[in-house]
């Protein structure tokens, strides 16, 4: 009986859940105990660590085969090395680590198995998709830009923050409305973000204006914010020229 329950008992697993960045390296530990206690881990991912510290002595890595550190005495932490991230976007991908101790003496007693289910993540980054615009005075602009998301969002509305402010000197839209200094906050939970442009631009100057969208910052919910890859927009508004009044050099001239 005594027997029966030791392996009911060994045979829990207690887990738990963390959240991590793809490419990531990590430590994972356990609290020491009797010097002499052995421990075995295995590490396993979508995409196969590209190192453990130290070298497994069994797997190849993935979920199907994980990677086994055989029962080793007082190894209490390991270094992993996971894959890099190939192509970035605002989905998690799996991995999963566990660790098992065991007693030495008369009598071998194993603990439950603690495991670590990770989800990766991509870096947090936006970059602007669209091409700058070079327009005369007055024409029609309208629509939106569109922002491209990487990282990881929480599964809210507001899962993604990305922060701007506009440049737009001697420039008027349709209503006669300044753009010059607005700044704001888009916020998603998807994998692209707009920001709404003027229904057109009059330029008051005789020289070009340039109206310009820049991104000041981005985050994913998480502690830092994110990379600005591709992070201004501008659009050149040409003045309209004038001709003045036609004159002729054949006009008749009244008393």
């Amino acid at each position: 009986m005594a027997v029966a329950a030791m392996l009911l008992i060994s045979a829990i697993t207690f887990a738990q859940t963390i959240e991590e960045r793809k490419g990531g390296s990590s430590t994972y530990s356990v609290a020491a105990g009797d010097p002499l206690d052995e421990l075995t881990w295995t590490i396993a991912a979508d995409v196969a660590p590209v190192s453990v510290n130290p070298v497994p002595d069994l797997g190849s890595g993935t979920i199907a085969d994980p990677y086994i550190i055989n029962y080793t005495p007082n190894l209490t932490s390991i270094t992993v090395q996971w894959a890099a991230d190939l192509s970035p976007g605002i989905t998690s991908t799996a991995g999963t680590v566990s660790v098992q101790k065991r007693s030495v003496g008369s009598i071998i007693c194993e603990s439950p198995v603690q495991t670590m289910d990770i989800d990766f993540w991509s870096l947090p980054t936006a970059s602007i998709s669209d091409a700058d615009l070079e327009i005369c005075s007055g024409e029609a602009i309208g629509g939106s830009i569109t922002i491209n998301l990487t990282g990881a969002p929480d599964g809210a509305a507001d899962g993604f923050e990305v922060d701007y402010a506009i440049s737009a000197p001697n420039l008027e839209d349709g209503s006669g409305t300044s753009w010059d200094g607005i700044s704001g906050t888009e916020t998603t939970d998807g994998s692209t973000v707009t920001i709404l442009l003027p229904d057109e631009l009059n330029n008051l100057s005789t020289s070009s204006e340039t109206f310009t969208i820049t991104l000041t910052r981005m985050n994913d919910d998480f502690t830092g914010d994110g990379g600005l890859i591709d992070d201004t927009y501008n659009i050149v508004v040409h003045p309209i020229p004038t001709t003045g009044i036609i004159t002729s050099t054949g006009v008749l001239a009244r008393r």
